[in-house]
């Protein structure tokens, strides 16, 4: 029973950290940390077993050996996605019944428990206080997503322009493309800064935490009480 929990604990921990596994620049720390647990896990069992020294240092052995093969093996095969331009593409996902009859030509934009629908072309679903929010247009070849990020001074610190990113202050602000239809912003500890899903034709979901001013950060999350079915931009905060 032991050694199935600790299987089980192995697999949780490599789902959980997969992701920071195939990103570059949080791989080699996600890894040795896998390597660590996983390695201090196997010694104990092995211990508990009273197996044989040279039994316990070949298994910690081969786990660090796994370890090198899956970055080598992520290393000349994994390539991610890039910070580009290109547009994010729709997803097939099935969405259920909202109350809110989806857009066909225009944008229906999910924020937290409700929506809100408008243009195709430079629709911005919500403001925080005066700051608006991210400018999106639907496009045949996909989604492209113009947005400022603003501090609590008021100062853009960031830009993302037809998709690309650019960091304009700071040093730690960092984005994933996990899929194509896919495109957060990260700070320190991974925390989501910013984020849109590509949904479906016409449906996009957006979470974030939005920084205007003096007003209260304004944080969106999937269940974010929200007015559950709306036109245009709407305001969150104060003006």
């Amino acid at each position: 029973m032991r050694a199935l929990a600790l299987a089980g604990c192995a697999a949780a921990l490599i789902v959980y950290n997969w992701r920071a596994v195939l990103e570059p620049q949080h791989r080699p720390m996600a890894l040795m940390l896998l390597t660590g647990a996983f390695a201090f896990a196997l010694f104990f069992e092995l211990m508990a077993r009273e197996a044989a020294i040279e039994w316990i240092l070949a298994a910690l052995f081969g786990v660090i050996g796994a370890a090198g093969l899956v970055w080598a093996a992520l290393a000349l095969f994994y390539v991610p996605l890039p910070n580009d331009r290109a547009p994010l593409l729709p997803e097939r996902t099935q969405i259920g019944d909202t109350g809110c009859p989806i857009s066909k030509n225009g944008l229906s934009v999910a924020l937290g428990q409700g929506w809100t629908s408008g243009n195709a072309i430079a629709f911005v679903p919500f403001r925080a206080g005066i700051c608006p929010g991210p400018h999106l247009t639907r496009t045949p070849r996909g989604l492209m997503i113009d947005f400022s990020g603003y501090d609590s001074s008021g100062a853009i610190i960031f830009r993302i322009q037809n998709n690309q990113f650019s960091l304009l202050q700071g040093d730690y602000l960092h984005i994933h493309r996990p899929s194509r239809s896919t495109l957060g912003l990260y700070g320190k500890n991974e925390s989501e800064i910013f984020f849109v899903r590509y949904l479906a034709a016409g449906a996009v979901r957006i979470r974030g935490r939005f920084l205007c001013g003096d007003i209260a950060p304004q944080i969106i999350a999937d269940d974010s009480p929200m007015p559950p079915c709306s036109r245009g931009t709407i305001s969150l905060g104060a003006p």
